[in-house]
């Protein structure tokens, strides 16, 4: 599969990246609400369970149920890229990368993430170290391998460039949209009122915002495969 980027794409991802996200933290607080009976505060990438919680006991689970969410994501995407749709391919490609791969193991790297909130949660701190890097271990593999079957479908000269540039391009464009824009209006107390599910007013009228243009979008998403006509598209960023 040859990449090729365009303007249209580039949007329908980072939109797609958006929702994808969303989803994830959307199934924590659902799961945590499920177990505590009640919602805790959340940001765009934060949460926490309520305080009145009925099963603190089940406390894992919540964290559990967001990275589960994005590796099911991860892999439906990597197997995308085994069919011999080049539109599925592209879809494969955008749907792998959406769902941040590499966040699941910088961020346990960098001792975060949700999968370090499970470590702590289950390990005693006589025995963190070994669990630690048992989830190292699991992640690597779990988050990895549908990095490696992506390079290996990636045509383009230089092709780990490509897989570097969707691993980290997102992260980049999360922290400075998501986290420090969007969570900076939260803390200034903009539409800040939780209102459903403990959720801010913003975060849903974003999430709202961001899924109708990704319904006007989505069809660029398979573009990024060069065997995919590009519709009205034809200005290209990265030549083959």
């Amino acid at each position: 599969m040859t990449l090729r980027l365009t303007f249209r794409y580039v949007v329908a991802f980072l939109l797609l990246n958006l929702l994808v996200s969303e989803l994830h933290e959307l199934a924590h607080i659902a799961t945590g609400g499920l177990i505590c009976g009640c919602y805790g505060p959340r940001t765009f990438n934060v949460w926490q369970t309520c305080t009145a919680c009925a099963h603190p006991d089940l406390y894992p689970l919540p964290s559990v149920a967001g990275p589960l969410g994005s590796y099911a994501l991860m892999w439906l995407g990597s197997l995308l890229l085994f069919s011999p749709s080049p539109r599925r391919q592209g879809l494969g490609f955008s749907l792998l990368f959406a769902a941040l791969p590499f966040a699941r193991i910088f961020t346990l790297l960098m001792g975060g993430g949700d999968e370090m909130v499970i470590v702590r949660t289950l390990a005693a701190p006589e025995n963190r170290l070994l669990y630690r890097l048992l989830m190292t271990a699991l992640v690597l593999l779990v988050a990895g391998i549908p990095m490696a079957v992506a390079y290996r479908r990636v045509r383009n000269h230089r092709p780990w460039a490509w897989v570097a540039g969707f691993a980290v391009g997102p992260l980049l464009f999360q922290f400075l949209y998501l986290f420090q824009l969007l969570n900076g209006l939260l803390k200034r107390g903009l539409l800040a009122e939780p209102w459903l599910m403990g959720t801010p007013l913003l975060v849903t009228i974003h999430t709202a915002i961001a899924a109708v243009l990704l319904v006007a979008f989505a069809r660029y998403l398979p573009t990024i495969n060069a065997a995919v006509s590009a519709s009205p598209e034809r200005r290209a960023w990265a030549a083959v």
